[in-house]
């Protein structure tokens, strides 16, 4: 039975200051990570899944 849920998990990655837990007016974000999840086809794709890495540079 369809439902039409649709999850998305997500994961940021940041660059810390040695030991310290990441502060984010200080630690730049440097990649995310994500997960979208479907019960029904996705659009624009042949699946119910879609996954991705957004990574900035560090320029």
């Amino acid at each position: 039975q369809v439902q039409h849920l649709t999850l998305m998990s997500m994961e940021l990655h940041a660059r810390t200051r040695r030991d310290l837990e990441p502060d984010p007016e200080f630690d730049p974000i440097c990649a995310l990570f994500y997960c979208i999840s479907s019960d029904t086809t996705i659009i624009d794709t042949d699946g119910t899944q879609l996954t991705g890495t957004i990574v900035v540079s560090r320029e």
